[in-house]
């Protein structure tokens, strides 16, 4: 329960996945630039093509720049004075070239018009505009300050970005708007690309909003890290490729509502577009922005966990975003490499246990269009998709379709907690008490036969606040394919596989609720169909199996059981 590139790295953790009301709570300047460059990686390719040579760019220009004053005029009379400013990245080159905007969230200042929390993400923008992309990193301050009335919604937001567009536009035409730097027929304005931290994880949305309302402009991406969920939007999240970092230790959006972003999203049955969140751990709040100083990861439940997860300094959890955002801007390019969110037989070598990031653990899930579902329960507020599935546990085993809930007295999962505080999200809680037990789940008739797909997926966690998880023993188990004719294949899980190892913690309870110190994350574990003996030999799929025969107990909650496509191009 909760309390209120491509890069061969990457695709390894992918093959195992698993196998904002943001008023921060530090100030000051932590000037920490990255060097040297983040760059992509090469990703073996699923199948040959002929890859063309990859443009390359020296150091690019990095400029404050300073448009001069405006005002917004709002809705209820009230006017806001500030000043049109932000950081810019210009790529070395004379090329059109893709457009990143940065925004900042809403963090502690002493007068919005000077403080520069946009410059907190210079490191960013340089490390973008290294690989080709002409960024902005926009000062906001104005959308979120009282001074002149209350902020209603998004507002301020569109009217900063539409002063800010203008300006840009004209640039782009060769115009001098103030930057001070020549950026004729720099930007593909049918290339553009979001990138919130903290409360304005939410402003992406609203940046797609604007975006879409411009027939000069196309929105390619959104990447959010640690975002909040405050607002309704008036649209539906854009389908488009999104990328979610939420940090582990988050002292300021301790529910991690990008988990609930996630959750929400990967229901949709008309999204056709993929859906990505890490899960960092070790990492905290404010160390996105180098504007911001200081640890947040002591406030709230997380202080009960001070030993339990090294941490990631500053310096690595920026370079972890700028790492993260080159590979996933290189995957939603035209004809890029899908290798972000696919699967391949070079990258599964060292087994669907990898655990790593760019060198950092995390838990990672991942939505793919396409994916075929043989069970699904994880559902936020919603009841499962297709109420046909048949679910049969052998006698050892008891299944119960469980509520997840930050309310109270709604919540039925005891001290799991998963991140984003969910309302209403249903889950499959599965126990077993003794070795060998088995759950088997008939294929549905939707399920495309014979079998395609790239890997079998299972949205999946440990509840390591039940006590039928002997401490330390982390539960696994078999899974079984088995076709309409008998025929079998199967795969035996390592014990240490991230998506289903128990997280460090204990258990709390007040006269309230209990729940467990730290998050217990449901994650995508992808088990590759190729790892499956004898898998390319089965005809048509009757049935998947979990055998529970690597422990003499335990307990899981799954979220669903799916067949997932890869992307192509």
């Amino acid at each position: 329960m909760g309390i209120r590139r491509r890069t061969m790295t990457w695709i390894a953790t992918l093959a195992m996945a698993g196998l904002m009301f943001s008023g921060c709570t530090s100030n000051g300047d932590v000037n920490n630039e990255l060097d040297p460059s983040v760059k992509p990686s090469q990703t073996p390719a699923a199948s040959p093509t002929v890859t063309p040579v990859k443009e390359t760019f020296g150091e690019p220009q990095i400029v404050d720049y300073n448009l001069g004053a405006s005002e917004i005029v709002q809705a209820t009379g009230w006017k806001v004075p500030y000043t049109v400013k932000g950081t810019l990245g210009v790529p070395t080159g004379t090329r059109k070239r893709p457009v990143v905007f940065v925004f900042h969230g809403n963090h502690p200042i002493k007068k919005y018009d000077t403080d520069r929390y946009d410059q907190g993400f210079t490191y960013l923008v340089r490390d973008l505009a290294r690989q080709g992309y002409l960024t902005v990193s926009v000062d906001v301050n104005a959308h979120y300050v009282w001074e002149h009335g209350e902020p209603i919604e998004h507002e301020r937001f569109n009217a900063i970005m539409q002063t800010q567009l203008k300006a840009f536009k004209r640039a782009l035409q060769g115009e001098d708007a103030g930057y001070g730097v020549s950026l004729k027929g720099r930007g593909d304005l049918e290339r553009v690309s979001v990138i919130g931290h903290s409360r304005s994880g939410q402003l992406t949305h609203a940046m797609a909003e604007l975006v879409s309302a411009d027939a000069d402009m196309k929105l390619e991406g959104i990447v959010m890290a640690a975002p909040i969920q405050f607002f309704t939007m008036k649209t539906p999240f854009p389908d488009v490729p999104v990328g979610i970092i939420i940090p582990q230790y988050d002292g300021d959006v301790v529910s991690l509502d990008g988990q609930r972003s996630y959750d929400r999203e990967a229901i949709r049955q008309d999204r056709k577009s993929p859906v990505s969140l890490v899960y960092l751990y070790g990492a905290n709040h404010n160390y996105f922005n180098s504007k911001l100083e200081g640890k947040d990861d002591g406030i709230g439940p997380s202080k009960e966990n001070d030993n339990l997860q090294e941490r990631l300094t500053a310096e690595e959890q920026r370079q972890f975003l700028s790492s993260y955002a080159v590979d996933f801007l290189e995957s939603v390019a035209p004809g890029g490499g899908k290798g972000f969110w696919n699967t391949t037989a070079e990258a599964v070598s060292s087994g669907p246990n990898v655990g790593m990031l760019y060198g950092h653990p995390v838990l990672q899930s991942t939505y793919l269009p396409g994916t075929q579902y043989i069970m699904n329960s994880a559902r936020d507020g919603e009841k499962p998709l297709d109420g046909s599935e048949e679910i049969v546990p052998s006698t050892d085993v008891k299944l119960k379709y469980v509520t997840d809930s930050y309310i109270p007295n709604e919540d039925e999962t005891g001290g799991f907690r998963h991140p984003g505080d969910p309302e209403k999200l249903e889950l499959l809680s599965v126990r077993w008490t003794k070795r060998g037990g088995a759950l088997q789940m008939k294929a549905p008739a939707s399920i495309e036969q014979p079998l395609k797909g790239s890997a079998l997926t299972l949205y999946i966690a440990a509840d390591s606040a039940d006590t039928l998880n002997a401490q330390g023993v982390h539960p696994a188990f078999t899974v079984k394919l088995t076709d309409t004719k008998g025929g079998k294949s199967s795969y035996t899980l390592p014990a240490n596989t991230p998506a289903t190892r128990l997280q460090p913690g204990k258990l709390l309870e007040n006269e309230y609720i209990k729940y467990w110190s730290t998050f217990t994350p449901l994650s995508t574990l992808r088990i590759p169909l190729m790892e499956f003996e004898g898998a390319d030999q089965l005809g048509d799929l009757k049935s998947v199996t979990l055998t529970f025969d690597q422990t003499d107990s335990g307990a899981l909650m799954i979220g669903n059981v799916g067949i997932e496509k890869e992307l192509t191009p």
